[in-house]
Parts: structure tokens; sequence; C-alpha cells
């Protein structure tokens, strides 16, 4: 009989850390290579994945595990500051689900690993030109025509079909791919022989497992999801009129749309890169486009196909970008609990855990750059510390909740409607739940209610009455501690699998009202722990009794409702199995 917390299996674990390593190299890397315009950065960032899987696949042989840390590691992706997200999610799960399916295939041999790291360096050309046909639609095709001709005539070379520049391009990616898979081989047979241990680093920052703290923006929408794909398909249609004012006004009036409701809607237009092809595709289709060209009259019409597939450009990044944003929605990601991939929400907060302590031991980029080799090794070889570290970091996981928020913001209200969930499905609770008193509007106090048994009695007034323990404005009844000290025993309750504690303040802080009750809760094994207390009093509160990875969840926090069912499920995992 098990009473604790879901437990990850091996697989999936070993998934968080492969995971959590590719991000890190996502997040250093990626940011580097953009910001500094590196030629390439793309397909850097591709072989420093096959690496990685090459690599562990050499001592961790899990069927599924590439799967599973490309998925882990694009939804990281998706909480990225940056505002395009949906493409480099798609790549990277298409990598990793292209190198699954290869060694599925040959096995995790030489001959596997070299075929899956030639399709996903592969696919990063393909997806260069899927991405052109999407963004500039068909055109794009003549344009490649007519540039492929003008560099025959140029360059005194005949090429023996349209399509030779795209293959010998597809060949140097595949030579790459190759060079990737050899050196993650290289790396992993090292690190199987000499391992290294993951360094000892204080200064790396230590979040909770789930911190649940109010996100910025706009709220994720599933009508705003299903009509953002509709507009994008329904503008594209549109834009194929030949009346210019048409198509233009349906194309302006969508980037309109979408700067009104997401505030970060035209950060993807702000780059260069964008204006450079802007100006490049409007020149060569004035150029090559038109039959009467080197007129006036085909200088206009190239001009007008040239801003044509550069708002039809604009209309899909900006699109794509907002619907990432939609993908978000809570309502998405607890599809994935009754799924055969329920395991991948506790895996991403390990992910997401332990991602800081990587970064932080990450090594710096001038020794990359130095011996690429040796850092990869390195990065490699600590794989193993991360697991014992992650393993050992579930076994303390989702022991304690914290519901927090500001005075009157409606904590007790949200832990009531916690424990009515919980009952609904049966689940064994006890403890205490106190809610206000008002009298004319004014708070005069709060009443003591047993979870376990419905009873109520008074805990706090405003005046006197009686002996009792005064604290700010309340004076604390000695019956009404007795009484809550009483609900929050474990033997008290039947095979109570939730206790619940509304609140700890500033007396337990002290040592005082339910302090000690509450320090022999935190010390008994098999209990999930929902407690309340004030945000300002949040770190106190979490130093005093020292927990571990505790689960924080703000009032105002606009996923809520996906956090309390969260809740809800770990909660049901505290009952006992046969």
């Amino acid at each position: 009989m098990s009473t604790g917390p879901l437990k990850l299996s091996e697989t999936w674990l070993k998934a968080a850390v492969l995971g959590c390593l590719w991000a890190s190299s996502e997040i250093l890397l990626g940011s580097f290579l953009h910001n500094f315009r590196i030629p390439f950065s793309g397909n850097f960032l591709t072989a420093i994945a096959i690496i990685l899987m090459v690599a562990i696949g050499q001592f961790w042989k899990d069927r599924g595990l590439f799967l599973r840390a490309g998925l882990i590691c694009a939804l990281m992706k998706s909480v990225s500051p940056s505002a395009v997200i949906l493409g480099p999610m798609i790549a990277i799960f298409s990598e990793a689900a292209l190198m699954e399916g290869s060694v599925l295939m040959l096995g995790r041999n030489i001959a596997g690993y070299l075929l899956g790291s030639m399709l996903a360096m592969t696919w990063t050309l393909f997806h260069k030109i899927a991405t052109f046909l999407i963004y500039y639609g068909f055109n794009m095709v003549e344009i490649y025509r007519e540039l492929t001709g003008f560099a025959e005539k140029q360059l005194q070379v005949r090429f023996h079909s349209l399509w030779d520049p795209v293959l010998i391009l597809w060949g140097l990616y595949m030579l790459m791919g190759i060079a990737s898979a050899f050196a993650g081989l290289a790396i992993g047979r090292r690190t199987v022989r000499a391992p290294a241990s993951v360094p000892a680093n204080g200064k790396s920052p230590t979040p909770s497992m789930w911190t649940s703290q109010p996100a910025g923006g706009t709220p994720p929408s599933l009508t705003w999801l299903g009509l953002n794909l509709a507009a994008m398909i329904l503008t594209l249609w549109v834009m194929n009129s030949d009346s210019w004012i048409l198509w233009s006004s349906a194309g302006i009036l969508i980037i309109g749309v979408w700067t009104l409701r997401y505030r970060r809607a035209l950060k993807p237009l702000a780059k260069p890169k964008f204006w450079i092809w802007f100006v490049l595709i409007t020149l060569l289709a004035s150029f090559l486009l038109t039959p009467n060209r080197g007129t006036p009259q085909g200088w206009a019409d190239g001009l007008v196909i040239g801003l044509r597939m550069s708002l039809r450009a604009a209309v899909m990044i900006i699109g794509f970008s907002v619907t990432g944003r939609e993908l978000a929605n809570p309502v998405i990601r607890r599809f994935f609990s009754g799924t055969r991939f329920h395991n991948l929400p506790p895996a991403m907060e390990l992910a997401f855990d332990t991602l800081p302590h990587v970064i932080a031991a990450f090594p710096d980029l001038k020794s990359l750059f130095r011996d690429p080799f040796g850092v990869l090794h390195q990065v490699v070889s600590q794989a193993n510390g991360w697991l014992e570290r992650m393993t050992a970091s579930q076994a303390a996981t989702g022991r304690v909740v914290i519901i927090t928020g500001g005075t009157g913001s409606g904590k007790t209200t949200l832990l009531d409607g916690i424990v009515k969930k919980i009952g609904h499905r049966n689940i064994p609770a006890g403890g205490i739940i106190a809610p206000a008193v008002f009298e004319n509007g004014d708070r005069t106090g709060y009443d003591l209610v047993n979870v376990a048994t419905g009873e109520r009695t008074v805990l706090a007034r405003t005046s006197p009455n009686g002996s009792g323990i005064n604290a700010g404005r309340y004076w604390f009844l000695e019956t009404g501690i007795g009484f809550g000290r009483k609900a929050l025993d474990p033997a008290n309750n039947l095979m109570p699998g939730v206790m619940v504690l509304d609140e700890i303040g500033p007396l337990e802080l002290d040592g005082q009202g339910w302090a000690d009750s509450f320090d022999k809760l935190v010390r008994r094994p098999g209990l999930l722990l929902i407690v309340v207390a004030r945000r300002p009093l949040l770190e106190k509160v979490i130093q005093r009794w020292s927990l571990h990875n505790p689960w924080i969840l703000d009032v105002s926090d606009i996923n809520r409702e996906e956090r309390v069912e969260q809740i809800v499920v770990r909660a049901a995992q505290t009952v006992p199995q046969p």
C-alpha cells in the first residue's frame, strides 16, 4: 500500500534531465547566437541537441527517452520570453521524434544514430524551406527559379535540374548531421569511461517546484485560439485576390486586431531580419515576377506582388506568434492528464525546478568555443548527477501546498473550494478552515470549522471575550485554539490523506497557535498538507519549517483553476491503493 505522491518512472526522470540539459543549451547558446546574428545558428543548436541525445543514449537506453525529452524541452521553450516560440517548439520536438524513430527502427547503434542525426539536421533545412513557402507563398518558387537561372548565367554552370542547389545544400546538412553523430558517440563513450559529478553551486537559485505567481499579459483563451486559426486561413484566402485594396485591408485589419489583444504582437516585426527580407523580397519581385520587367509598369506590378508577399509574411509571423501564446492554455495542458503522457506535468515541474541549477553549473561560453568537445563531455557526464538530484527532489516534492495572497483576497474561500472538490472525490481530509465573521459589513473575527466533522466554533473576535491570546486587533480564544489542535491531530481523523490548515500567521511564527500541530504534520509521511499564509509572511513560513519545494498557489494566479485541479489530482494520489 502506498500513500505517497505519484512517483515518476525512471524513464520520465531521465527525460526530464535530458530535456533540461537541452533547454539550457537553447537558452544560453541560442540567445548568444541569435543576439550576435551568427550565421547558421539553427544548425549549431541542432548539432548540440544531436550530440546530447546520441551521447546520453550511450548509457541511458530507455525506449521513448528522446521523444519525452524533446516534448519537455519544447514545452519549456513555450515559456520563453521570445515572441516567436511555435516554430522552435515544432523544430525541437521534430528533431527528437526523428531520432527516436531512427533508433527504434535500426537500434541503438551507429546506423540508428547516424540516420537519426542526418534526419534531425536535414529537418532544419526542410523547416526553413517550409517556413519561406508558408510565410511568402508559392511566389517564392518563382523567385527561386529566376535566381537559379541568373546564377547559371553568371557562374557559367548548368544545373541538371531546378532543385540541384537544394540537393547540394541538403548533402551539406547531411554531412553536418553525420559529424554531430560521431561527436556524440565519442563523447558518450568517453563519459561511460570517465563520468563527472555535478559541481556544487551555492549561488544557484532555489525556486519552488511549482511556483504559481501571477503571469502577465492576456489570459489564454480557447475561443481566441480558434478565432486566430480561422482568421489566418481566411486572410490568406483573401490575399489571393487581385484587388490590392481587398488583400491589403484584410492583412492590416487582422494585424490591428492582434495588436489590440496581444501587447507583444508586433514584437516579431521589430527584428531587423524581417525588414531585410521585406526589402529583399519586394525588390526581387519587382525585378523577376512580371512579364514586362524593366518598364515602369513592370516595376509597379512587381512592387505590388512584393508588398503582398511581405504583408502575407507579417500576417503569418504574427499569427504563429499569437497562436503559440494561446497554446499555453491550461485547458490544453490538462489534456495530457488523461493520456499516456499523464506523467508530463510532474516531469515538467522537476525540469523547471532543476533548470536554474543546470544553467548555473553550465560552463561559460568562452570555454565552449575554446574546447567544445571537452565542455560537452562535462555537460553530458553530469547527467547521472542531475538524475540523482531529481530523484531525491521528487521524494520530497508536493507534500505542502501554500495558498497565499493579501489580506481579504479570498484565500479561505479558495481553500474551502479545494476542500469541497476533494470531498466530492471521497478523499479523506481533516484539519481546519477559519471563515471570517462579519457584522454590518465589518470583519469582527473568525470562526473555526473542523473539516472532517463539520463542527464549528468561535476562534477570534475583535473584542476580548474571556481569556485569550492577543494578535493585532483580534483576541484568540483558548477554547477555539484547543478545538483547532484537536482537529489537526491525525489521530482524530479517519485515514487522513489530506490535512488543511487555515492559517499560518504571526502567532505560529512566534511558536503559538498551530505551530506545534504544524511541526508534527510536516514530519508525518504520506500526508498532503494544504496551508494558508499571507503573502508578506510566505518566505518566513518556508524558512521557519524548512519546507522543501512547496507548491505555491497565489489567489491572483490567472491559471488558478488549473493549479486547483492539479492539487486535487495530487490529493487523490494520497488515497491508499490495494
